[in-house]
């Protein structure tokens, strides 16, 4: 359980309850406060009193103010669990969340995440929402082209997938979930999901990372920047499923740049599809007759091809690039 924190102390204990009271054991939780200036020690410090034992323990670090990614990625390279759950110092876990999703991984051996519901609440939050059983458990059916709609915080990781994806992105001030998640997916894991809710975002008038200006975010760059990390691990020969996903985000870049009139944008996006995929692959024919078509008929072929046989959740991801 990986909790970085900053300035919470009102709400940080209710958060810190809620892992204690998880119905699974044992948890290690790693509480990183980055440079805080408010009672955080002194809560951390009363709460984990009379709380350890063998199947229940705390470790607290504290470090200068570097942002919530480096705070995750100090408290990770400290953990030493099979399973990551990457928690939010304001939030709220329901009770049987980490027991049901631990279970969900157990049975589904080729999945690296398990992820369930989330809803936002106000006030005293339920926490009992959950009910635990294989039968709930679903592969996940998100496509590369849509994007990463899961809050990364709503699932657990197994650990070799957090070792494969690699380390939080620490110059990202904003979306850092949807960044770490494309890598994520770009990496060609599996997921499981449910739709019971597991997680709750706790509505309150303080800070929170997406209130930030959403103008800090370059979507394309940073598309770009997830896959190309995930590209450097998937450098093995032939066309692994990972290739796959990296060259259909690789296109979402391509589509929105045409769209854009920005050919050479477009250009460099499709000569990394090129270099990912062999000649034959479905995906590297519809790019490259998508870039011709627009070469020779202009932008308007590209918002055709848009408009009737790009897939709905592909069109809503698209429509993101320009809010």
């Amino acid at each position: 359980m990986i909790i970085p924190t900053y300035n919470r102390a009102a709400l940080l204990r209710r958060a810190l309850n809620s892992v204690f009271n998880q119905t699974y054991r044992p948890i290690e939780v790693v509480i990183v406060d980055d440079g805080s200036t408010d009672d955080t020690t002194r809560i951390v410090e009363d709460w984990r009193l009379g709380k350890e034992n063998s199947d229940f323990t705390v470790i607290f670090i504290s470090q200068r103010n570097k942002g919530a990614p480096a705070a995750r990625n100090l408290g990770y390279t400290s953990s030493r669990g099979d399973y990551i759950q990457f928690f939010d110092s304001d939030d709220v876990l329901v009770e049987e969340k980490i027991e049901a999703q631990v279970l969900a991984l157990q049975l589904h051996k080729s999945a690296s995440f398990a992820w369930s519901g989330c809803v936002t609440q106000r006030g005293a939050p339920r926490t009992h929402l959950f009910r635990v059983g294989p039968e709930r458990w679903k592969f996940s059916r998100t496509k590369p082209t849509e994007g990463f709609r899961v809050p990364i915080a709503t699932g657990i990781f197994r650990r070799g997938a957090c070792d494969q994806i690699g380390l939080w992105t620490e110059s990202l001030r904003r979306h850092q979930d949807w960044e770490y998640g494309v890598r994520y997916l770009a990496s060609g894991a599996k997921s499981v999901s449910s739709d019971q809710v597991g997680y709750i975002t706790m509505a309150h008038n303080g800070g929170r990372i997406d209130d930030l200006d959403s103008n800090t975010f370059d979507r394309i760059g940073y598309l770009e920047a997830a896959c190309s990390s995930a590209e450097e691990k998937s450098n093995g020969p032939g066309c692994s499923a990972a290739k796959i996903r990296i060259a259909q985000y690789y296109s979402v870049a391509m589509i929105q740049s045409l769209l854009s009139g920005h050919r050479l944008s477009a250009r460099r996006f499709l000569t990394k599809i090129r270099r990912l995929l062999p000649v034959k692959t479905v995906v590297r024919a519809k790019n490259e007759l998508l870039y011709i078509g627009v070469v020779l008929l202009g932008a308007r072929f590209c918002r055709f091809v848009v408009r009737h046989f790009v897939s709905n959740g592909s069109r809503i991801f698209l429509k993101k690039f320009d809010s």
